[in-house]
C-alpha cells in the first residue's frame, strides 16, 4: 500500500487530469488491499480509507 502514497499525495496536491490518472493508477493497490484478509480487517481498513489519508501513515 505504500506504493499508493505518491498517487494519493498527487491527487490531494493537484487536480490536473494527468495527476488524477496517476493517482488512479497508483491507488489501485490501495483500494484492492482491504479486500485481502478477513472481513473484519477489511471493514476497518475501508473505514480508514473513508476517514481520510491516514492509512499510509499508519502503515509506516
Amino acid at each position: 500500500s505504500l506504493l499508493s502514497l505518491p498517487g494519493v499525495l498527487g491527487l490531494v496536491t493537484s487536480p490536473s487530469s494527468a495527476t488524477f490518472l496517476s493517482a488512479a493508477y497508483w491507488g489501485v493497490p490501495l483500494l484492492a488491499w482491504p479486500m485481502q484478509g478477513d472481513e473484519l480487517d477489511s471493514a476497518r481498513r475501508a473505514q480508514d480509507l473513508g476517514m481520510g489519508f491516514t492509512l499510509p501513515a499508519k502503515r509506516w
